[in-house]
């Protein structure tokens, strides 16, 4: 798929992996990858603090929201993974002419959907990358991005 010319609306972006919702997607949210900032100020310093970037990169986390159909709960045990030992779930974000990201994690939060005469009822869920290390198939569960 060759890089947009033009800016996108988003149409056409997708979601995938196991036991994960990736059906009526109507909204995922920004992924940002930042690292946290050290206080570095001394008693020597003046006028302003001084501050330098952590050692590690924190790990994305994204928001999938959805249209509830109704038909069961949109929430499963292998979503939520609780079971030892354990293993992520794998998730590939592909963007419209833009590439993809992919990485393993867990659902670490799910909002099941306001109940409103006259809307559509939208659950949604936190899918959050664990940059754990990686198995036998996969060298690392780290977050990469890659560019189309």
């Amino acid at each position: 798929m060759a890089a947009l010319t033009i800016p996108d609306s988003g149409l056409g972006a997708t979601i995938s992996g196991t036991s994960l919702i990736t059906t009526y997607i109507t909204k995922i949210s920004a992924i940002s990858i930042g690292v946290d900032k050290l206080d570095v100020t001394h008693l020597g310093s003046t006028g302003y603090k001084m501050q330098r970037s952590s050692d590690l990169r924190n790990l994305p986390e994204f928001e999938v929201e959805f249209l509830w159909t109704g038909a069961a709960l949109p929430i499963s045990t292998t979503m939520v993974n609780t079971a030892e030992p354990y293993a992520g779930t794998l998730c590939t974000v592909t963007f419209p002419g833009a590439g993809s990201i992919q990485g393993t994690g867990f659902v670490s939060n799910v909002k099941l959907p306001d109940v409103q005469q006259g809307q559509v009822m939208k659950g949604s869920y936190t899918f959050s990358f664990d940059g754990g290390p990686g198995t036998a198939s996969v060298t690392s569960n780290q977050p990469t991005f890659t560019v189309a």
